[in-house]
């Protein structure tokens, strides 16, 4: 399975890699840190799912689903600590498939990827120049 994690936090991604790798051992799991990175790997690895954290205080999340959302279906999950119903509500409008609390227990965790995943026909990405994707 091939994960596309966009964090800036190398602990966070190590503690996912962790946990998924329980359920997945094969897993493949590629951090990134900048957003036009994120969208040029989603467009060149089709992963199987995608995981971003979300900072109430950058911006960058929900642009970002929308600019995955313009030419790919894969799966997303937004990480996030924040408690207020208005980001969560507006990361789930702009094409997020769930939210998770990263502190939530593991196999919880687990499984609401491999419900996401079992929901989720395999990853369509739709052709159409990088150029124009991220800018």
């Amino acid at each position: 399975m091939r994960v596309v994690v966009f964090t800036g936090s190398r602990e966070l991604s190590q503690n996912i890699s962790l946990v998924l790798k329980m359920r997945w051992p094969e897993l493949s799991l590629i951090e990134v840190s900048e957003a036009r990175e994120a969208i040029e790997l989603i467009h060149r690895q089709s992963p199987h799912v995608v995981i971003l954290h979300f900072h109430p205080d950058a911006g960058d999340c929900p642009d970002l689903i929308s600019q995955i959302r313009s030419f790919s279906d894969v799966p997303i999950i937004v990480l996030s600590k924040s408690q207020d119903v208005m980001d969560k509500v507006r990361v789930l409008e702009m094409g997020a498939d769930d939210w998770i609390d990263p502190s939530s227990v593991p196999m919880e965790f687990i499984a609401k990827v491999n419900a996401i995943l079992r929901r989720c026909p395999p990853t369509i990405i739709t052709p159409s120049p990088l150029s124009s994707v991220a800018d």
